[in-house]
């Protein structure tokens, strides 16, 4: 309870301070976009993963036209595959399950490739700081063990496609990449003590559908 109370106070801080000091950075007004992701896993070796849903919520502002920079923070609930056989190495293991959280806080820029009448293409690639929390556990010699995660690091790159449909609303979808720059350290533990493990991979292909607003 204390975890969420603390994500939710995270993200509700972001908001405030976005709305706030929209502007902080150039004369220009401050976009504001919220979006649903989805997350398709790269796969190969760490097959752990199956798919990954979430949300983001990024703020920023055109500091020299056509650049730009922004804050984005983001959540996501990554499915675990019950098949995966090669994410961790395990001899014999099998039988995974739950689920991870993951709570990514990042810093972005960007570059306005097409500025249409109605409708923008825009490039964006960033870092982001991923808070990790593990819920997930597999079968192995003979019983269940929980896995740990540390946190990660992760960097992508996007399209992002902006239509206008008000003055100051747009509809935003985005297409991207993200790949491990610090993967997420794991561990488990069991009757002889706790073991490291292969680290946990967020690489993934992702879309983003949702509104900007310009205030």
């Amino acid at each position: 309870m204390m975890k969420k109370l603390f994500l939710a106070s995270l993200a509700l801080l972001f908001v405030l301070a976005a709305t706030s000091f929209g502007g902080i950075l150039s004369d220009d007004e401050g976009e504001l976009s919220v979006q649903g992701t989805f997350f398709l896993p790269d796969g190969g070796d760490f097959d752990l993963f199956k798919s990954g849903f979430g949300g983001e919520v990024s703020y920023r502002e055109w500091v020299a036209f056509p650049w730009g920079l922004g804050l984005s923070l983001g959540y996501a609930n990554w499915q675990t595959d019950k098949d995966s056989r090669h994410s961790y190495k395990i001899p014999n293991s099998s039988d995974f399950h739950g689920t991870v959280s993951t709570l990514p806080l990042g810093i972005n820029a960007y570059f306005n490739i097409i500025d249409w009448d109605n409708w923008n293409v825009i490039l964006k690639t960033g870092f982001s700081y991923v808070f990790v929390e593990s819920d997930v556990d597999f079968y192995y010699n003979g019983s269940r063990h929980d896995i740990d995660m540390d946190n990660a690091i992760l960097w992508d790159i996007a399209l992002e496609y902006d239509h206008t449909l008000t003055e100051n609303l747009y509809l935003t979808l985005t297409g991207g990449f993200q790949t491990d720059l610090m993967k997420a350290d794991s561990k488990f533990s069991d009757s002889i003590g706790r073991h490291n493990i292969h680290d946990t991979s967020f690489e993934a292909f992702f879309a983003r559908a949702g509104v900007k607003f310009l205030f």
